[in-house]
Formats: C-alpha cells, structure tokens, sequence
C-alpha cells in the first residue's frame, strides 16, 4: 500500500541563487525484491550506485552464490548490476554461470593478506561500498570512493584507506577501475567521500562527505583535481569557511549534519530546487528518514528529520544498507530506494515526488 508523506517545510530561499521551493509530498511504493532470473541463487547486501552513461548501476557488498540445494558454489566481496528505471527491481547481472563477477577489484597485496590471513584467523579484505556513483564530465563516467577494511571473524570491519574508483558503463556492464588504490588523507582526518559525494550544479566542483559519530564532515574539489587530495578544500564551519587542512573531528562547527547515520545518500533535486538527503540512522529502526536544505547551500540550514519510509525487517532483528537512487529520472519527480533485508536479500520501493 503506498505510504503519502506531506511534509509542513518552511519555504526555502537561497540568499545567493534565490531558489524558491514549494512544501514537496512523497507516495511510496514497496515493489519487492530485487532479482535477475538468469542469476536465480544469488543473494548478497548493500547496494548503492548511481546512473552513468544512461545505465542505472547497483553495488552490492558481500555475495553469495549458491545451487539449489543451497550449498555454497561462490563467495565475493562485491558485485555489480544494472537495474531498470521503468521496473527497479528488474535486475541484470554479468557474469557467468549464474555467478555475478567481482565489481571492484583487489591489488596484489590486498589479495595476498586475504590469502595469508582467511585460513589462520579468518579475517580478509573487503570493498564494502557506501558511497554513490557521482558523474563527472559530460556524465559517459563517474567516480566513487570506497573504504577498503579489514573485516575479521566477527564480521567487524576496520578501515584501512579508502580508496578512489573510476566507474563506465556499457552494455557489457559496468566496469569499476582503482584510479587511486590508496586515497590517504592528511592523519586524522575522516575520509571524505567514503559516505556521500555529489557534484554541486552551482560550481561544478565535487562534494565529498565522510562520518563520524558526530556526523558528516565534508570537503570539495575539482572534478579533475580529486586524485590529488593536495588540491581538497575543507569545510571547518560558518566562522572558518574552507581551510586546506581537514578540521578536527572533535570541532563541533565543522559539522555540516549532526546525528549518527548508517548510510545514506546526498543529491541535488532540480524539481525541488534544493539539496536533499535520505538515510538511515545509526538507530537499527529500518527506518528511512528525510532532511533538505533550508536555504539551498550545502553549508547552509538543514530541515528537521521527517520520517519518509518504514521497512519492515523479517527475520533479522533490523534492515539496514539504505539507499537512494535519484539520477535515474531525469525530471527529478521520482526515485528509487533500496535496502538489504535479512542479511541476504535486496528490496527497492519508488518514491514520487510532488510539490502542495
């Protein structure tokens, strides 16, 4: 049953681009899992991505492929499909044999820790992603950022370094490249990215956010400069503006959102003229919340947390993994959410959105 959400907004003004948004309303519709019926024992978590090229592509994290008895034939870290923009939940893996192929690849050294640690200890490394696929250029690529971990026999996970990936798409697929297998930001710094990242239409200059417990801190860059993280400029707050060195962690203004956020994603709506963020908290509520920009800067206002969707978990305790796919309607009126059930299945609901 579809779910409306009208949402009382105070009417938002940008004192610098003048941007004049109507109270929005959202209607969603929970449209199931997410399957390809040529890869029909596949099961995995996570998923995010972004729309390059004219193909909506999803990353997932771990994934599981088995037969149909249920025993295990294949496991990865991550792997990659395209979804339909007319049917979401319409997936189409790459890969052979019912397996999908590993999305983003390892280095030498990454593969020999795994090699060398999995049998003794149990632990590995793993490419999690977090962080939408932001378009750069003329939109035929993107970029993304991803944290690369450790992840032990708990299932615990300890960063490493993020690290910086060149995303393309074709009809063979997507093809994810490490442009900068260890993207190491100044000692102490939160790494930017690994959580959000957008292009902001007003500069066309890259936003990327990374989390603390606190909340998100953000930086920005030139598209072609952000390989260089030399070249990054720091938000540090309203006082200090951009530094070229990280603020602390621990210095509340430079906070541009403060809360604890699981995950989420952060896009520019031109049909509402504003920057928004969907996401879950750091709660375990399955819950899907909402935020804006009150005056239409990233810097700037943010609205007060809305409740915009609640999932219901199954036989987990919680669904977590939310995520928000905005870029696959170009008239901005509706997007596509997704979020990872029981620990094994991928489900996505549609959000329209209008305006009072």
């Amino acid at each position: 049953m579809p779910v409306i959400l009208l949402l009382s907004f105070v009417s938002l003004v940008s004192t610098s681009a003048l941007r004049a948004v109507s109270t929005p309303t959202f209607n969603v519709t929970e449209l199931g899992q997410a399957t390809d019926p040529d890869f029909p024992y596949v099961y995995r978590d996570g998923g995010v991505g972004g729309t390059i090229n004219g193909k909506n592509i999803i990353v997932f994290s771990d994934t599981t492929t088995t037969d149909a008895d249920g025993n295990m034939r294949y496991f990865t870290s991550n792997t990659a499909a395209f979804f339909d923009t007319t049917a979401p939940t319409q997936l189409t893996d790459f890969g052979n044999d019912g397996i999908p192929n590993l999305a983003i690849p390892f280095t030498a050294s990454e593969t020999a820790y795994t090699d060398e640690h999995f049998p003794v200890d149990g632990s590995r490394v793993a490419c999690w992603p977090g962080s939408s696929i932001t378009h750069v250029g003329d939109g035929s690529s993107g970029i993304a950022i991803y944290s690369m971990s450790i992840i032990d026999n708990t299932g615990s996970a300890t960063e490493i370094y993020p690290t910086l990936a060149t995303v393309t798409a074709s009809d063979d697929g997507p093809a994810i490249t490490r442009t900068v297998p260890q993207l190491i930001f100044p000692s102490g710094a939160t790494s930017y990215g690994t959580f959000a990242s957008v292009k902001n239409p007003d500069d066309n200059r890259l936003y990327l956010f990374g989390k603390t417990d606190t909340g998100l801190l953000m930086a920005r860059v030139n598209e072609d400069k952000v390989a260089d993280v030399s070249q990054y400029q720091y938000y540090s707050g309203a006082s200090a503006g951009w530094t070229s060195t990280p603020p602390s962690t621990t210095n509340p203004d430079a906070y541009v959102l403060k809360a604890l956020y699981s995950s989420g994603d952060i896009f520019y709506s031109s049909y509402l003229n504003t920057w928004i963020f969907i996401y879950f908290n750091g709660y375990a509520d399955s819950t899907f919340y909402v935020r804006y920009t009150v005056d239409g800067s990233l810097e700037g206002e943010w609205s007060d947390e809305q409740v915009l969707y609640k999932t219901t978990p199954s036989t987990s305790v919680y669904n977590y993994g939310a995520h928000a796919f905005s870029a696959q309607d170009a008239s901005g009126q509706s997007l596509v959410l997704s979020w990872t059930e029981s620990g094994t299945t991928i489900k996505m609901a549609r959000v329209q959105i209008g305006k009072e």
